[in-house]
C-alpha cells in the first residue's frame, strides 16, 4: 500500500469503526498478525476492513453474552458476589474460538 492508500484506509477506519478504541485496533491487528483471521496473503484496504469487521462482530457478541449473563444472574435472584470474578469469566470467554 502506498501512502495515499494508507491515508484513505485510515479515513475509512475512523468513519466506519468510530466507536472502537485504540486498544481495540491494537488487539485486532495483533490477532491478524498471529493468524487469528487466517493466513495473510496481502495487506490492502478490504483485507484490513475485513479483520475489523470480524473483530467488531466478535467483540459485540462477547459483550452481548456478558450482558445476558448479568441479566440471567439477576433474573434468577442469584447475586454476583464478586465483580472481579465475573470479569475474569468474561475474559476467559472473550475471543475463544467457536
Amino acid at each position: 500500500m502506498d501512502e495515499f492508500q494508507v491515508a484513505d484506509l485510515a479515513d475509512d477506519i475512523i468513519e466506519i469503526y468510530y466507536w472502537l478504541k485504540i486498544d481495540d485496533l491494537k488487539l485486532c491487528f495483533k490477532f491478524a498478525k498471529v493468524g487469528r483471521f487466517g493466513v495473510i496473503y496481502r495487506i490492502d484496504g478490504p483485507t484490513v476492513l475485513g479483520w475489523l469487521e470480524t473483530y467488531s462482530n466478535h467483540r459485540l457478541n462477547s459483550a452481548e453474552e456478558f450482558s445476558y449473563m448479568q441479566h440471567a444472574s439477576t433474573k434468577n435472584e442469584t447475586r454476583v458476589e464478586n465483580v472481579e470474578q465475573v470479569y475474569k469469566e468474561f475474559e476467559k470467554r472473550k475471543f475463544q474460538g467457536r
